[in-house]
């Protein structure tokens, strides 16, 4: 389907990308084994030691297999 003349279009630039964090160690998420950032992983404390994960929904699902 065509738009009409009148329609309305947004012609302002894209927002710009989020920043990429470069580098740094990585950890491998015990439930899905998605490699992460220890910088922007979500962690938990477990017997003295941090716990790295993807996300949320990721450290949900090993504190439920707990």
């Amino acid at each position: 389907m065509f738009a009409s003349r009148n329609s309305a279009v947004d012609y302002r630039s894209p927002r710009p990308a989020p920043a990429v964090h470069t580098g740094g160690e990585l950890k491998k998420d015990p439930v899905c084994g998605t490699f992460v950032s220890v910088d922007v992983s979500v962690t938990k404390r477990i017997d003295g030691q941090t716990v790295h994960f993807c996300s949320a929904a990721c450290r949900d699902k090993y504190r439920a297999a707990s």
